[in-house]
């Protein structure tokens, strides 16, 4: 499971370019956010933050910048539309902390800091106090208790993206008892209730998550020694839990290697690439481009012979 890692240097370049003139004292703005899988249309829903991080980016073009992440999980609704959300993950967009350039438009490093901030705010977090904006941040994470902020879903036009908006802290909240789930549970009267699935012997992989996920260190440590067999870093930051972990071994498992012999890559073709899903951008002879679905991060001058088709 990833790790928080602070550096000093954030607070040097803050300081240096006066990154933080304008977003200090700012009142904050409602911004959009990135795919998740609670679905569309939840208005004024509430989440219980769990995880806010100032991590290094490992790879692609923004290989050594921090970035900002966090997220939380849904409390209320505890359903939506006959779907169960209680417990979901509340994924905002990840924010990188360096001058960006993008197809969305260029952002600077200060304008990228002042977006942070801005969602800190949203969250409920005094920033406007503090005098270095990640190391104060986190020591305020690790004291104020339970943090809840509310939220709202969308999907934009002409895609299959669902957007996790912020919308500002809930104070002195008060969760309401959480209930049994029923065995069948009860769906609103337009919607038709999924037949029970089928009894399947448990998978191992998925058994050794649910205890690493409990802290287990031995399930934790086989967990690394596979992923790591795979290629798979299992600290890099994209994984909330060791269940993530696991679930990028399977994908991995279930790839198989390409061959420039008997397939033929295309632009826009989905394939696996260091245990993430990729999309393959621009064709260079026997290289390409890709972009992971997973952080949207780019990987340049990639052998066509590491990419893994998905089968």
């Amino acid at each position: 499971m990833p790790k928080t890692t602070t550096k000093g240097s954030l607070r040097e370049r803050i300081e240096a370019e006066n990154a933080r003139k304008d977003s200090r004292n700012a009142k904050p703005k409602t911004p959009g956010g990135t795919r998740a899988v609670i679905p569309a249309g939840v208005e004024g829903g509430v989440a219980k933050l769990t995880r806010v991080d100032f991590d290094t980016i490992e790879n692609g073009n923004y290989a050594g910048s921090q970035r900002f992440y966090c997220h939380g999980i849904v409390v209320e609704p505890k359903e939506f539309e006959g779907t169960r959300i209680e417990g979901l993950l509340v994924q905002p967009s990840i924010i990188t902390l360096d001058d960006v350039k993008s197809s969305y438009g260029d952002t600077s490093f200060a304008e990228n800091v002042s977006k942070a901030e801005n969602r800190l705010k949203l969250l409920g977090f005094p920033t406007e106090d503090f005098e270095d904006l990640e190391s104060d941040t986190l020591e305020y994470f690790q004291e104020a208790g339970e943090i809840y902020f509310s939220f709202r879903t969308w999907n934009p036009e002409d895609s299959d993206r669902i957007i996790h908006i912020i919308q500002g802290p809930v104070r002195d909240y008060v969760p309401l008892a959480s209930e049994e789930i029923d065995e069948e549970p009860h769906y609103s009267s337009n919607t038709v209730a999924p037949p029970k699935p089928k009894t399947t012997k448990a998978d191992p992989l998925t058994a050794l998550a649910s205890k690493a996920d409990d802290d287990d260190y031995k399930a934790q440590l086989e967990i690394a020694s596979t992923a790591k067999d795979l290629g798979i870093d299992p600290e890099d930051p994209k994984f909330n839990d060791w269940s993530d972990v696991v679930q990028a071994i399977k994908n991995a498992k279930q790839a198989t290697p390409s061959s420039t012999g008997d397939f033929l890559w295309e632009v826009g073709d989905v394939a696996v690439y260091n245990g993430k899903d990729v999309e393959i951008t621009k064709l260079l002879g026997d290289t390409a481009i890709v972009t992971s679905l997973v952080d949207s991060e780019v990987y340049e001058n990639i052998e066509l012979s590491s990419l893994k088709e998905i089968v």
